[in-house]
C-alpha cells in the first residue's frame, strides 16, 4: 500500500523523523528500540524507530525512520536527514528497553582480551588493562562535558 507524503531535506538532522498518524505502524514495522533525538532546545527526547519503505527522487528503499505526533514545519509528513539522504554526521544513540545479550561477545573476549564489552571498569579491572577507559573520545563525549 502507497502514502504520499510531503518531504522535507534537513541536513541538519541525523535522524529522519516521520508523522506518526501517517501510515498503520504495527509491531511487524517497530525496529524494537528507540534512539536519542536532540532538538534545538538542547533537549533528549526518546523516539520509537520503525522501518518504512520510501520511494523519491532522491532516495528508495528501505529505512529505519523515527515515529512523532507532530513536525515543526506544519504540511510536512517527513523531515528526511542524513541517515537516508547521506552526509557525515555523529551516530543517534540507540535506547533499548530490553539489552540483548550477544553471545559472540565471549568468543570475541577470548580472541582479543583486551578488547571486550563492560559497562564498568572496577579498580581491578583498570590494574589488569594498565590504562583508564574513557568516554571523551567517544559520542557520548558532548553529553558528558555539560555541567548538569
Amino acid at each position: 500500500m502507497q502514502f504520499p507524503i510531503q518531504i522535507l531535506r534537513d541536513t541538519g538532522a541525523s535522524q529522519s523523523v516521520i508523522l506518526s498518524d501517517v501510515l498503520p505502524w504495527s509491531k511487524e514495522s517497530f525496529c524494537g528500540y528507540n534512539v536519542l533525538l536532540q532538538g534545538i532546545e538542547m533537549g533528549y527526547v526518546p523516539v520509537p524507530l520503525d522501518y518504512v519503505y520510501l520511494c523519491s527522487e532522491l532516495v528508495s528503499g528501505r529505512f529505519k525512520v523515527g515515529l512523532k505526533p507532530s513536525l515543526p514545519v506544519k504540511g510536512i509528513t517527513l523531515v528526511m536527514g542524513n541517515d537516508i539522504a547521506g552526509g557525515l554526521v555523529r551516530p543517534v544513540l540507540e535506547v533499548f528497553d530490553m539489552p540483548e545479550r550477544h553471545y559472540s561477545s565471549d568468543i570475541l573476549e577470548k580472541d582479543f582480551p583486551s578488547v571486550f564489552p563492560a559497562c564498568v571498569v572496577t579498580r581491578a579491572q583498570s590494574r589488569r588493562l594498565g590504562d583508564m577507559i574513557g568516554l571523551d573520545d567517544t559520542v557520548f563525549a558532548p553529553i558528558f562535558s555539560k555541567d548538569l
